[in-house]
């Protein structure tokens, strides 16, 4: 395991490796478990933390073909691979957008209640969210 980690975590993911004690200390793993429904055993919860770390890097779609330049991604995630796009569209959509909803509301609950977060406001980024071009048919150009 120590080679793997060596071999790995290189580059500017060594930052996500920071993340983990604030994981630790907001609870997000047992989070996570509750969202997908899945125990700490299964591969769900280690997909949403994909999705997570996705966020926390302001990136979309660090997945299965753009891989070569994630490296470290897969082990911050505890999979020994990054997960690829059906996979994760498969994960989500075994999801609503209410259940999704409560678990952005319970992670702002903690962070509240431990003093992160001072404001009344929370606005969502609208800049990551990639707009492309679709013809009429729903199909994108």
């Amino acid at each position: 395991m120590r080679q793997l980690l060596a071999d790995k975590v290189s580059g500017n993911l060594l930052g996500l490796w920071l993340l983990v004690p604030e994981h630790l200390r907001l609870g997000t793993w047992d989070l996570l478990c509750g969202w997908s429904g899945c125990g700490g055993d299964q591969v769900q919860p280690r997909l949403a933390l994909q999705l997570v770390h996705e966020a926390a890097l302001c990136s979309t779609g660090v997945r299965e073909r753009r891989a070569l330049a994630h490296r470290g991604l897969e082990l911050a995630n505890g999979l020994p691979f990054l997960a690829g796009d059906m996979a994760v569209h498969q994960f989500l959509a075994a999801r609503t957008v209410a259940q999704s909803q409560e678990l952005q509301v319970a992670l702002g609950q903690i962070r509240r209640a431990s003093g992160d977060f001072q404001g009344t406001l929370l606005a969502i980024d609208p800049h990551r969210v990639p707009i492309r071009p679709w013809d009429g048919a729903g199909r994108e150009r």
